[in-house]
């Protein structure tokens, strides 16, 4: 994944992840939500993509990605679309090549309590 990548999001946002490929035709795309209350409880305030094990969790969405590469030894930078609810929530996306797996966490709004 890229740095430019945005971590937060307005809730209504559409989400898309920068990411560079090479000699890549397929990328499975698997979004995990999670459960921010539980979350909150355990004292969590702030998730990071490598302490959640989502080993023997269901995605709550999978899709392909086709990537349509011209030269397959070319490293190519590509927008990939990823469809997350338009709410508030906190999502991890796994992206898995051939193989590679990249992961972004990423946060659609916030509640402040003042």
């Amino acid at each position: 994944m890229h740095s430019s990548n945005k971590r937060k999001y307005k809730a209504s946002d559409a989400v898309v992840l920068h990411a560079t490929l090479k000699n890549v035709k397929t990328i499975h795309i698997k979004v995990y939500e999670l459960n921010l209350v539980k979350t909150s409880l355990l004292g969590q305030n702030r998730v990071t993509d490598n302490e959640v094990n989502l080993s023997f969790l269901k995605p709550s969405q999978e899709e392909f990605y086709q990537h349509k590469f011209i030269n397959s030894y070319a490293v190519e930078d590509v927008d990939i679309p990823i469809n997350i609810p338009k709410r508030m929530g906190v999502f991890i996306v796994d992206l898995q090549g051939e193989t590679v797996t990249s992961r972004a966490v990423i946060k659609k709004g916030a509640i402040l309590c003042l």
